[in-house]
C-alpha cells in the first residue's frame, strides 16, 4: 500500500508541474521513469534512437502531434490542446508498429495538455479522463511497472469489464459534478436509467434493427465536450416515458417552447413501469465523461448478467459504508447454494417424478394406431411431424399428459418469494432466472411449441431494502433479467413474448425490514419461501440505533447479550412463518450465530418455538463479484416449522479446500448431526471437576506496565534493583512463539518501594493519566490504584499453571497449551489453570476435549475462541480408575518430554502444532493419549467425532438433569 501511495504522489506531482506549462517530452520521460523504465531507455527514445523508439515517423502539422514508443511499455501520441484524444487512440491501434507482436506494446497513451486516453491492449480496456484525474487513476497503468493488474472475479469476462467501466464512469461523473463520496445516491437514479439503456439497445428492447441505438444517438447528438448532454438526456427520458399516441403532442409542445426534439430521439420506444417517470438528477458531462459513457456503450451488454449490477455499485461505495450497512453483494455461485436446496432441487425432483408418473400415458399413446390423413391442429394443440397422424384418442391422452406438466408450472407460477434484505436483488434475480430455466425444460419436454407468455412472472418476487439505490437497481435488474429470459424462450420455442411496454414488476419496498411488518408487503399466507443475505455485523460493530432494532425483534426484556445483527432476521422470519408454517427459509449468516453463547441466545428461542434446521453449510469462505470484494467466513442455514426428509450438512475443509456432505438424523444449532437438538448453556462453575479455570490479567495501562522482551532486558540491566518488581508476562501470542515479555507487578506491600525508581514512578503516573481519560467507569476507578493491573485474576502463590490460549487456528488438531512457573503473569488473551497436574493436561489436550471445544467455543473469523463458561465448565470429564489415571498421566508426560526436546531445537509451540509441520513422534504420542482418554469414557472405540460428540452430549444432558434435580 505504501508503494502505491508513493506512485500516486509522484503522478500527482507530475500533473501539477505540467499545469503551468505543458511539455509533452517531459511528461513522457517522467511518467515512464515513475513506472520503472530505465533512464537510459527513456533518454534514447527521446533522442529518436530507432533501436529504442519504435514509434512510426508520424508527422501532422495540423495536429501538431508527435509519437514516442518503447517496447514492452507504451505508445505515446501527443496532440494539440483542443484535440479529442479518443479518435487518436483508434488511429494508433491500426499502426503496424503497435500490431507488431515483437514490440509487445502494452498501452496506447494519447494525450493533449488537458486530457488523455489510456488503452490497455492486453485487457482491451480503455480509460478517458482529464489530465488532472490521472493521480486518482494511476492504478490503470500499474502493469507498466508490476505486470497485469487485478480485476473483478466473475465467471464472465463481460461482467468484469462492465463493473470496471461503469464504476469508473460513476466515479468520474461524481468528481466532475462535485458529488462527495457520501452522497453518491444523487447519481443512482441516473445511472440505473443508463444501465437500462445500455442493456436495451444491445438485447433488442429498443429497436433491434438499429444497432447501438442509444450509444450512437448520444455520440451523434452530444458535442465532444459534453456541454449539451443534459438536454439530450432530458429529451430522451421524456420520450421514453411518453406513449406513442402522445408523441405528436409532445413534439408540438416542445416546438412552441423553441426546442426541437431530434428525430433520432423520437424514434425510441415507450417504456412504462415508472423507470423514466421523473427527470431526476442529470449530471453535467465533459470530454472525459462523454468518452467514458461511449466506452461503456461499446460493451457487449447482451453477455452481461444483471446479477452483476449490485457489484458494480458496491465498487462505488466506500468500504466503511459497506461495513455499516452490512452490504456484501453475492456471486451467482454462492446464491445457488441457497436457491437449490431451498426449492429448486425439490422442483427438479418433482419434474423427474412427473416424467415417471406420465410414462404409462406415453406408452399407451405409442400403442394406438396412426391416422391415415394428416391434420395441422386439434383443440389448441399444434400438430407437427408424426403427430399429424395421431388419432383423436391419442391426442386426448397427449392433452392429458401435457396438462400434468402445465399444472406443475401453474403451481410454480403461484409461488411467492421474499428477500427481506434484498440489496440489489441478486437472490430474487437468480431465483427467477432458475425458475424460467426449469420452465423451459418442462415446455421443451412436452413439445409445447410457441406461446405468448411465461407461467413465471417477476411479480412473484418481493424484496425489502433499507437503502434507495439498491432497491432501484433491483427493480431494473429484475426487468432486464425478465427480458433476457423472454429472449431465450423466444429463440428456443419460436414464441413472441414482448418485454416492453413493461407489464409486470417485482415488489421492492424501501423500508427498514426490522421495524416493518412483513405482512404489509407480502401476507404470510401467500408466501412460499424466504431467502437472502441479511446484513452482517457483530455486537461490537452495530450502531446504537441498530442495537435497538435488534433488541426490539426479540421478546420484551429478552437478554440478547452479544447477539449478531443478522439474528434479528431469524427472529422476524420465525414470527412471520408462524402464520404459515409451510414457509421455508434460508439465510446466509455470520458463522458466530451457531457458536458459543449465541446458540443459546438465538436457537434457544427458535427451538422453543418449534423451528427445525433442514439443511446447512458450515463455515466456508464467502466471496463476491465486486471490485473491492468482501471475503468473510459464513454459514448457510435452511429452516422451517416442518420436518424435512433427509436433512444434510455440507462442511468445508479449509486445509483441503474442498467440501463434503453429511446426511443427518437431525441438525443441531451447532450445525452438527444429532439425535435430538441440545443447547449447551453457560455455566459459572465446572459441572464435573473441582478445577477452576481463571481468566488472565488485564493491564489497562496503555503499555506503561509492560515491556517487550528486549526492552525488559534493558530495563533490568539499567535498574538491577528493580528485579523484585518485574515478572515474566505471557499470553496466547507469547505461548505460541515460545517467548515472553515482562511486566511491572506491584502490590500494596511493595508499591512505595518500587516507585522510588523514577522510571517506574513515571510509568505509574502515565497509567493514572490514561485511566482517568477512559469512558469505562471501572477503568476510571482503577486510576486510584495505577500501580496495579486493571483487572486481576492471578491466584495466590501457585507453583505452576497450565496456560490455554483463548484464540487458536481452526487448522490445528489440538489447542497448544503449556505449563508455566507460578511466578509468571498470564495476560487476558489466555486462561490459566493453577497447579494443574499432568493428568489434567492429558484430559484437556485430548481429542475428546478438542471435539467439545470445536462445538462450544465461539469464533474469531474462522479461528476458535476458547470459552471458560461454555467449553471448560460444561465439559464432562471421564470417571477414571487409578490404573486409567496413571496411564493418562504417563502419556501426558511423554508428550511434554517430546515437546521439551523440540523446544531445545528452537521449535516454537505453535509450529509443533502446525498440521503441516507437526513432528511424527508428537503425533503418535497424542494418538496414544487420545486412545487412553477415550477408553476412560467407554471400552468400545469411537467411529468418528460425531460419535464422540453424541456421548459427550449425553453426559452433558445427564449432568444438567442431575444439577437441576438438586
Amino acid at each position: 500500500m505504501a508503494k502505491e501511495q508513493e506512485l500516486s504522489v509522484q503522478v500527482y506531482d507530475l500533473v501539477q508541474s505540467m499545469k503551468k506549462h505543458w511539455e509533452p517530452i517531459t511528461f513522457f520521460k517522467t511518467l515512464l521513469k515513475i513506472y520503472g523504465t530505465a533512464d537510459r531507455s527513456v533518454e534514447q527514445a527521446v533522442l529518436n534512437d530507432r533501436s529504442v523508439n519504435v514509434a512510426s515517423e508520424f508527422t501532422d502539422d495540423s495536429m501538431e502531434s508527435a509519437d514516442l514508443a518503447i517496447r514492452q511499455r507504451a505508445y505515446f501520441r501527443f496532440l494539440k490542446k483542443d484535440e479529442d484524444v479518443v479518435p487518436a487512440v483508434e488511429k494508433v491501434k491500426q499502426l503496424k508498429e503497435v500490431q507488431n507482436q515483437k514490440n509487445r506494446i502494452q498501452f496506447i497513451i494519447c494525450c493533449s495538455s488537458n486530457s488523455l486516453c489510456l488503452y490497455d491492449l492486453v485487457l482491451n480496456d480503455s480509460l478517458s479522463i482529464d489530465l488532472d484525474d490521472l493521480p486518482d487513476n494511476y492504478s490503470f497503468l500499474l502493469p507498466i511497472k508490476d505486470g497485469r493488474r487485478d480485476t473483478i472475479v466473475s465467471t464472465q469476462e463481460a461482467d468484469k469489464k462492465a463493473c470496471l467501466k461503469l464504476t469508473r464512469l460513476l466515479d468520474t461523473l461524481a468528481k466532475h459534478n462535485s458529488i462527495e463520496p457520501n452522497n453518491m445516491q444523487k447519481l443512482n437514479s441516473f445511472i440505473r436509467r443508463i444501465l437500462f439503456c445500455f442493456f436495451a439497445e444491445d438485447t433488442g428492447i429498443f429497436n433491434p434493427s438499429i444497432e447501438n441505438m442509444f450509444t450512437n444517438a448520444f455520440d451523434k447528438l452530444v458535442d465532444k465536450h459534453g456541454t449539451n448532454a443534459k438536454t439530450f438526456f432530458e429529451d430522451l427520458f421524456t420520450v421514453l416515458n411518453t406513449k406513442n399516441v402522445e408523441r405528436d403532442a409532445l413534439k408540438k409542445e416542445r416546438e412552441r417552447n423553441g426546442h426541437v426534439v431530434d428525430a433520432t430521439i423520437m424514434a425510441f420506444p415507450y417504456v412504462n413501469g415508472g423507470l423514466f417517470k421523473d427527470q431526476g438528477f442529470i449530471p453535467d458531462f465533459d470530454i472525459a465523461t462523454r468518452n467514458q459513457l461511449l466506452d461503456c456503450g461499446r460493451l457487449a451488454w447482451h453477455e452481461i448478467s444483471p446479477a452483476i449490477f449490485g457489484a458494480m455499485f458496491q465498487g462505488a461505495m466506500k468500504k466503511d459504508d459497506r461495513r455499516t450497512l452490512g452490504a456484501h453483494y453475492t456471486s451467482e455461485e454462492n446464491i445457488l447454494k441457497i436457491v437449490k436446496p431451498l426449492f429448486l432441487d425439490k422442483l427438479y425432483e418433482e419434474f423427474e417424478q412427473l416424467k415417471k408418473d406420465t410414462a404409462p400415458l406415453q406408452e399407451k399413446i405409442k400403442a394406438l394406431p396412426e391416422m391415415k390423413r394428416a391434420r395441422s391442429s386439434y383443440e389448441g394443440i399444434t400438430i407437427s411431424g408424426d403427430f399429424r397422424y395421431w388419432s383423436n384418442e391419442a391426442i386426448e391422452l397427449e392433452t392429458q399428459r401435457r396438462q400434468v406438466f402445465k399444472d406443475f408450472l401453474t403451481r410454480i407460477g403461484k409461488m411467492k418469494f421474499l428477500d427481506p434484505a434484498c440489496g440489489c436483488g441478486n437472490f430474487l434475480l437468480i431465483s427467477y432466472k432458475e425458475l424460467r430455466k426449469l420452465e423451459n425444460e418442462v415446455l421443451s419436454y412436452i413439445n409445447e411449441g410457441a406461446f405468448t407468455d411465461s407461467y413465471i412472472s417477476i411479480n412473484q418476487f418481493y424484496g425489502i431494502e433499507i437503502e434507495d439505490w439498491p432497491a432501484e437497481i433491483a427493480h431494473v435488474s429484475m426487468w432486464l433479467m425478465q427480458h433476457l429470459m423472454n429472449q431465450e424462450a423466444n429463440q428456443r420455442f419460436g414464441s413472441n413474448i414482448q418485454s416492453i411496454p413493461l407489464k409486470t414488476s417485482a415488489t421492492i419496498v424501501t423500508t427498514n425490514a426490522l421495524t416493518t411488518d412483513w405482512n404489509t408487503i407480502l401476507p404470510a399466507e401467500d408466501c412460499s419461501y424466504i431467502l437472502g443475505n441479511p446484513p452482517f455485523g457483530g455486537a461490537l460493530t452495530v450502531t446504537k440505533e441498530q442495537k435497538k432494532w435488534l433488541q426490539d425483534c426479540y421478546p420484551p426484556k429478552y437478554k440478547i447479550d452479544r447477539a449478531d445483527y443478522v439474528t434479528a432476521w431469524y427472529i422476524k422470519a420465525s414470527n412471520y412463518m408462524q402464520k404459515n408454517k409451510k414457509i421455508e427459509t434460508a439465510f446466509v449468516s455470520t458463522n458466530s450465530i451457531c457458536q458459543g453463547q449465541q446458540v443459546d441466545t438465538l436457537w434457544g428461542l427458535l427451538l422453543e418455538k418449534g423451528i427445525k434446521i433442514n439443511f446447512a453449510y458450515s463455515s466456508f469462505p464467502w466471496r463476491n463479484d465486486a471490485a473491492n470484494k468482501a471475503v468473510v467466513t459464513c454459514i448457510i442455514v435452511g429452516f422451517s416449522y416442518n420436518d424435512r426428509n433427509n436433512p444434510w450438512i455440507i462442511s468445508y475443509d479449509s486445509k483441503e479446500k474442498q467440501s463434503y456432505k453429511t446426511n443427518c438424523s437431525c441438525i443441531s444449532p451447532y450445525l452438527t448431526n444429532c439425535i435430538k437438538p441440545i443447547i449447551i448453556g453457560r455455566q459459572t462453575k465446572a459441572l464435573s471437576t473441582k478445577l477452576n479455570l481463571s481468566f488472565g490479567n488485564m493491564s489497562a495501562d496503555d503499555g506503561n506496565l509492560l515491556f517487550e522482551y528486549a526492552e525488559g532486558q534493558k530495563f533490568l540491566e539499567d535498574y538491577p534493583e528493580a528485579k523484585p518488581f518485574i515478572k515474566k508476562f505471557i499470553g496466547s501470542s507469547e505461548l505460541m512463539k515460545s517467548e515472553f515479555r515482562y511486566c511491572l507487578w506491584l502490590n500494596e506491600n511493595n508499591k512505595d518501594e518500587a516507585q522510588k525508581n523514577e522510571e517506574i514512578k513515571r510509568r505509574v503516573e502515565n497509567v493514572k493519566s490514561f485511566r482517568l481519560k477512559s469512558t469505562r467507569s471501572i477503568t476510571v476507578k482503577n486510576a486510584e490504584v495505577p500501580w496495579r493491573f486493571g483487572e486481576l485474576a492471578n491466584p495466590s502463590n501457585p507453583e505452576t499453571a497450565l496456560v490455554i490460549p483463548r484464540v487458536t487456528s481452526e487448522n490445528r488438531p489440538y489447542v497448544p497449551m503449556d505449563f508455566i512457573k507460578g511466578d509468571s503473569i498470564v495476560n487476558d488473551r489466555a486462561f490459566m489453570l493453577p497447579n494443574a497436574s499432568n493428568y489434567d493436561f492429558g484430559i484437556l489436550t485430548s481429542r475428546m476435549h478438542m471435539v467439545w471445544m470445536r462445538l462450544t467455543s465461539g469464533r474469531l473469523k474462522s479461528d476458535f475462541n476458547y470459552s471458560r463458561d461454555l467449553t471448560f465448565n460444561t465439559f464432562i470429564w471421564p470417571n477414571t480408575n487409578e490404573t486409567q489415571k496413571e496411564e493418562i498421566t504417563n502419556l501426558a508426560k511423554q508428550i511434554r518430554r517430546i515437546r521439551a526436546r523440540l523446544f531445545g531445537e528452537s521449535i516454537s509451540l505453535g509450529d509443533m502444532y502446525n498440521p503441516d509441520k507437526m513432528p511424527e513422534d508428537l503425533k503418535e504420542a497424542h494418538n496414544n493419549l487420545d486412545m487412553a482418554v477415550e477408553k476412560a469414557y467407554r471400552a468400545e472405540p469411537f467411529k468418528d467425532d460425531d460419535e464422540r460428540l453424541e456421548l459427550l452430549l449425553d453426559l452433558y444432558s445427564e449432568a444438567i438433569a442431575k444439577k437441576e434435580s438438586k
